[in-house]
């Protein structure tokens, strides 16, 4: 079952903010994948890694190799698992499309301070009838939601 409601941090003090509808999500979809590709869009890489075992992250980069390596300097983390990535001909467009959906998908979307670098991360993903069986998520849903985000 999909919360209702999502925590977001401001900097001093909690906000609950509605997370969006099914409905919402769906027509979002449906509008970002309508529109015509962007002529400063190019091809690169949509990533994933999860952290504690639970939390998703979601990103893209014209570098997976690069990138990586900044995640982990400016953010490190001990138990952070890598996937593979997957290539893409849009990366913007693959990105938000993947966001939406994930979105969909997913138990939570927290937006709270992290506890390795200070910074609130966007593009985090929870999803928690899976009991933290990070395998078995990204078997079941993240692989397959960006390889269909990837050739939208």
């Amino acid at each position: 079952m999909v919360p209702l409601l999502t925590v977001r941090l401001s900097r001093n003090r909690s906000q609950i903010m509605p997370k969006r509808s099914s409905r919402m999500l769906l027509i979002l979809y449906a509008s970002r994948r309508s529109r015509p590709p962007s002529l400063a869009d190019g091809p690169g890489f949509l990533y994933a890694f999860v952290d504690r075992g639970r939390r998703w992250k979601i990103g893209m980069s014209k570098n997976f190799v690069r990138r990586k390596r900044e995640w982990n300097r400016q953010c490190p983390s001990s138990d952070r698992r890598w996937m593979m990535p997957v290539a893409v001909k849009r990366r913007r467009r693959a990105e938000s499309l993947v966001h939406l959906l994930l979105e969909f998908w997913s138990s939570d979307r927290p937006r709270t301070r992290c506890t390795q670098c200070q910074q609130t991360h966007m593009e985090i993903f929870e999803f928690n009838e899976f009991n933290a069986d990070s395998r078995l998520v990204w078997e079941s849903i993240v692989h397959s939601l960006l390889v269909k985000a990837s050739t939208a």
